[in-house]
């Protein structure tokens, strides 16, 4: 009909150190965007894409994988709700090999029908950092954010641990029984992420980490409601 969905994104950073091995940065975002009559995919899911041991391929994590919808439907008729916004706070600091780093955000997808509720999730993450041959991470004060770290050896390349928790809680009244996968209430989940990466050279990264989650009020198909895993990555930047 030639409606079009208005949408905009807003964010912020201080940074009055950003150069390697110095690093103090804080920062805030906010975006909107208005869902007048528009039908969308409502979703909160979880952005760790473990498979479980059986899967159909594509992106089917598998009887026992962890792709759970949190929140929301995939696919909200038009006039369900008037707007989705989010808010977060975001900090980072580095000294030397070490670094930390630390993200807040809150959801709400506002009803506008009496039918529907509103939808309201938040989380956060933190992780710290130590590159255990001493360089230290890059910062780019375009775009705001760490880069890689930069190997001084090329033979041995550079090798980083590190540490992640990342924790959600989403509140979606929507849901008013219990399903084979979902309780009434709010749903939560936590990981733990403890990993290695190896800066092969400036293109080539190694990582590997072990992941351990934990949820409340939800689970796969298998009736699970925590597991843990090995997730391992090569990347290579053009």
């Amino acid at each position: 009909d030639g409606d079009s969905v208005k949408q905009f994104n807003f964010r912020g950073v201080f940074a009055p150190m950003h150069e390697a091995g110095n690093v103090l940065h804080v920062g805030v975002n906010y975006a909107y965007r208005d869902l007048d009559d528009t039908a969308f995919d409502s979703r909160i899911r979880p952005r760790l894409g473990m498979r479980g041991i059986a899967t159909s391929g594509g992106n089917d994590a598998g009887d026992n994988g962890n792709r759970a919808t949190f929140g929301g439907v995939s696919n909200s008729p038009a006039g369900s709700y008037k707007d989705d916004s989010v808010w977060g706070l975001e900090g980072a600091w580095a000294m030397g090999p070490f670094s930390a780093q630390a993200e807040y955000l809150a959801r709400k997808l506002k009803a506008d029908d009496n039918a529907y509720k509103d939808i309201k999730a938040k989380g956060y993450y933190a992780q710290l950092a130590y590159t255990l041959t001493g360089e230290s991470r890059q910062y780019k004060l375009e775009g705001a954010k760490f880069d890689s770290v930069k190997p001084e050896n090329k033979e041995i390349g550079a090798w980083e641990v590190f540490y992640r928790y990342d924790n959600i809680k989403v509140e979606d009244d929507n849901v008013v029984a219990d399903t084979a996968t979902r309780e009434v209430g709010d749903t939560k989940a936590k990981a733990h992420n403890l990993g290695v990466n190896w800066y092969v050279n400036d293109a080539v990264k190694i990582s590997a980490a072990y992941v351990k989650a934990k949820t409340d009020k939800i689970t796969n198909n298998n009736g699970d409601d925590d597991g843990d895993g090995f997730v391992t990555r090569l990347q290579y930047v053009f």
